[in-house]
């Protein structure tokens, strides 16, 4: 029997009726699939990190393998469904409205929102010089919110993301449009048996083209950035229940969304 596929455009419908009413669109085992690119995040008992979509993610090595899946399975669901929706609005869409896309879609496939926070960043004069990858790296350092080893797990992607980017160009489809970058962190762990995970959306827009994110540096040109974060906690029963309908939706799509970051 012929593999079943998904079309692109398919896949980027937001979940809403369909997939909250349990639908489970086709039919088609990909479990081997899902767990192959589920590596990406590393193997249970250690660190990982990786690139989904536009957003550096780290998790625990607490965190198994079925936990993985299902942070890897919500973060690509939740920027393709933001990315299409970008693509579609032909340039008009910003990226604070990009992320308000993203967190909806979240929330809508068994995540419970426990903390939002906007913020306008200032920039200054000692800002001058410096890149936008300083700028996530500071913003996550002085961030409460995370751990200090989640920290030293996501300051370690990023750097090794930068390497990354040289050979991959991973961002340049996803991150910016011209003038306007989308970007985020993830920190997804386990605690007592519960799935969460914390996330800063960074979104800036520049008065010229951004030719490459991570190392775009802040001059004299106009710029304005803001953050959003939010902490997330996973409803398992509502996880368990639709994880098989938003892998069958992705099956079949570029397994390059996906981009292991070795820490």
């Amino acid at each position: 029997m012929a593999e079943a596929h998904i079309s692109e455009a398919s896949l980027y419908d937001d979940p809403a009726p369909g997939l909250l009413a349990g639908d489970g669109g086709i039919s088609v085992s990909v479990d081997v699939g899902v767990k192959v690119r589920a590596e990406k995040l590393g193997k249970p008992g250690e660190e990982g990190a990786a690139l989904i979509g536009q957003i550096v993610t780290s998790v625990g090595a607490n965190l198994s393998e079925k936990y993985r899946i299902d942070v890897m399975n919500t973060l690509e669901f939740a920027t393709r469904v933001a990315n299409r929706a970008r693509k579609d609005s032909k340039g008009l869409m910003s990226s604070k409205e990009w992320n308000d896309k993203f967190a909806g879609s979240i929330t809508q496939i068994g995540w419970a929102q426990q903390y939002f926070r906007e913020h306008e960043v200032k920039l200054d004069q000692s800002t001058l010089g410096n890149s936008f990858v300083d700028l996530v790296k500071k913003t996550i350092l002085v961030d409460d919110g995370f751990t200090a080893e989640q920290k030293k797990t996501i300051v370690t992607a990023l750097d090794k993301m930068i390497e990354l980017q040289k050979h991959t160009r991973a961002l340049d489809k996803v991150a910016s449009d011209d003038k306007d970058v989308q970007f985020g962190v993830v920190a997804a762990t386990e605690t007592n048996g519960a799935l969460a995970m914390r996330f800063i959306g960074f979104h800036f827009t520049a008065s010229e083209d951004i030719k490459d994110v991570l190392l775009f540096k802040f001059n004299d040109t106009k710029i304005d950035i803001s953050t959003t974060t939010l902490d997330l906690a996973g409803n398992q029963a509502t996880i368990d229940r639709l994880r098989k309908t938003i892998e069958n939706r992705m099956y079949g799509t570029s397994e390059d969304y996906i981009l292991n970051v070795p820490i």
